[in-house]
């Protein structure tokens, strides 16, 4: 898939109405995103026929793109289950069927104690 055509295919991407500032959530734009992921797939070939995980996924958007861009598996993690459900919703709203019908797209919670991870790495 070419870039353009990868960007357009992102565009509508739905993301945070109200981040979470503790959280510290921001939307990653279809721009960006594309170029990100046409650079892992076209430099290194990191995507295609690949397993992906995208963590701290948001609104899914990378990990969308990584479907489109041909990954076998692709899990995207978060510990918001607000995230979780628009990555859902833009998994379904943009189309990468193929990936939801075989079980190559999934969203998982993980919960990590933000506090108590920070507090024994220091």
């Amino acid at each position: 898939m070419r870039l353009r055509e990868l960007e357009s295919a992102l565009s509508g991407v739905k993301t945070f109405s109200q981040p979470k500032v503790e959280l510290e959530q921001y939307p990653t734009s279809a721009h960006l995103a594309a170029r990100m992921l046409h650079v892992a797939q076209g430099s290194f070939g990191d995507l295609e026929d690949r397993c992906v995980a995208d963590m701290g996924c948001g609104g899914g958007i990378l990990a969308i793109g990584a479907c489109l861009l041909g990954a076998s598996y692709v899990v995207g993690f978060d510990v918001d289950a607000d995230a979780l459900e628009i990555a859902a919703s833009n998994a379904h709203e943009e189309e990468v069927t193929p990936c939801t019908e075989l079980g190559l797209l999934h969203w998982c919670s993980y919960a990590v104690d933000y506090w108590t991870l920070r507090s024994t790495s220091s």
